[in-house]
């Protein structure tokens, strides 16, 4: 890891709300895509058309924080058991085509 200062670029918008981070270094840097879905949601449950495909992605940088009710709601639809939320909203279903 890097300890130079930190990129001149990010700087004007940082230390205009926060003037004491002028005194930080910058550690490290990530860019990179999130997976994000159409509707903000994520898709959580079985691929339409196959039977032992279950997907859990899209949850656009907060996949830590719900990460105890996703995996709630692939183990309730991996064992056949009601969930205590509502599957339908994240279904990956609602994004194949409709016969």
């Amino acid at each position: 890891m890097s300890t130079r200062p930190s990129s001149p670029a990010c700087s004007p918008a940082r230390t205009s709300t926060c003037p004491a981070s002028r005194r930080l270094r910058q550690v490290d840097r990530w860019a990179g895509f999130r997976a994000a879905t159409p509707d903000k949601l994520p898709l959580i449950g079985r691929w339409p058309g196959r039977e032992r495909l279950f997907l859990a992605t899209g949850h656009e940088g907060l996949g830590i924080t719900t990460s105890l009710a996703t995996g709630r709601l692939i183990a309730d639809q991996v064992l056949g058991r009601p969930s205590r939320v509502d599957p339908a909203p994240y279904a990956p279903a609602r994004f194949t085509p409709r016969a």
